[in-house]
C-alpha cells in the first residue's frame, strides 16, 4: 500500500509566508471549535505578531469565523493558503468533508488574491479534492499545474511534494511504469533538497511497486535502503 501522508509542511526558510503543520485542526472537532474561538476572540489580521494562520484556517473549515477574506493581506492569504493545503492533505483519506471544505477555502482565495502561490496551492488542493472524488485524471491535471508554478517560483521540495499523490493516482490507475518514474523523480528531487524523511517514505513506495512489477531484489533494495 502506497504511503500517504509525507510531510508536507512548508520549509519556513524557503517558503515566504511559510505555515507549519495544520496543528490540531486535522483532529477532533473540539480542537477545531477551540482555534475558531482564538479567531473569534481577537486574532487581528492587520498585526503579525497576533495573526495565527492555523486559527483562521481551522474557524474557515469549520464554518465558525466572521473574517472575510478580504480582510486579509496578501501575505497573511498566503499563509492561510499553506494551512488549508495541510489540512486538506491530512484529511483527504479520513475525512473526506473536511478536505473537501479547505480546497473550497482555498477557491475562495482566489477570488480576492490571484498570487502565484496561492494560485500552485489551488491546484494542490484541487488536486486532493479530486481524490477524494475518484477523479484520477483530475488529480493528475491539478498537481502538474502546481508543480510546474512552484518549480518556477523557486520552491522545488514543495513542487516534489506534488509528486506524492500523483503517485497515488497513477498507481490507482494502473500505470505501474509511470508510478515508477514519478517515483523515481520524487526519490531524487527529496534527496536533492536534503528531504531524508520523505525520500525514505518514497522508497518504501518505490518497493511496493516493484513487487507489483515483479522486480523482487530492485524492492529489496530500495527497502533496504528506506
Amino acid at each position: 500500500q502506497l504511503h500517504r501522508d509525507p510531510d508536507t509542511r512548508p520549509n519556513n526558510d524557503c517558503v515566504a509566508c511559510g505555515a507549519g503543520a495544520a496543528g490540531g485542526v486535522s483532529e477532533a472537532s473540539g480542537k477545531r471549535q477551540t482555534k475558531a474561538a482564538q479567531v473569534s476572540a481577537g486574532a487581528d489580521a492587520g498585526h503579525d505578531a497576533a495573526f495565527d494562520a492555523a486559527a483562521v484556517a481551522a474557524a474557515w473549515v469549520a464554518d465558525e469565523s466572521s473574517l472575510a477574506v478580504g480582510d486579509l493581506s496578501h501575505t497573511h492569504a498566503t499563509a492561510v493558503a499553506w494551512v488549508l493545503k495541510d489540512i486538506c492533505n491530512s484529511a483527504w483519506s479520513s475525512d473526506i468533508k473536511t478536505a473537501q471544505r479547505a480546497a473550497q477555502r482555498v477557491r475562495t482565495l482566489l477570488d480576492s488574491f490571484d498570487a502565484k502561490l496561492i494560485v500552485a496551492i489551488a491546484h494542490w488542493t484541487d488536486g486532493l479534492d479530486a481524490l477524494t472524488r475518484g477523479q484520477m485524471e483530475r488529480v493528475l491535471d491539478s498537481l502538474s499545474q502546481s508543480r510546474d508554478i512552484l518549480l518556477a517560483q523557486g520552491l522545488p521540495r514543495e513542487a516534489a511534494l506534488t509528486l506524492l499523490p500523483s503517485l497515488i493516482a497513477q498507481a490507482m490507475l494502473g500505470r505501474h511504469v509511470e508510478a515508477l518514474d514519478t517515483a523515481t523523480t520524487a526519490r531524487a528531487e527529496f534527496l536533492s533538497a536534503g528531504d531524508q524523511r520523505n525520500a525514505g517514505k518514497v522508497e518504501c513506495n518505490l518497493g511496493s511497486l516493484y513487487i507489483q512489477q515483479d522486480q523482487y531484489g530492485k524492492a529489496a533494495e530500495v527497502y533496504k535502503t528506506a
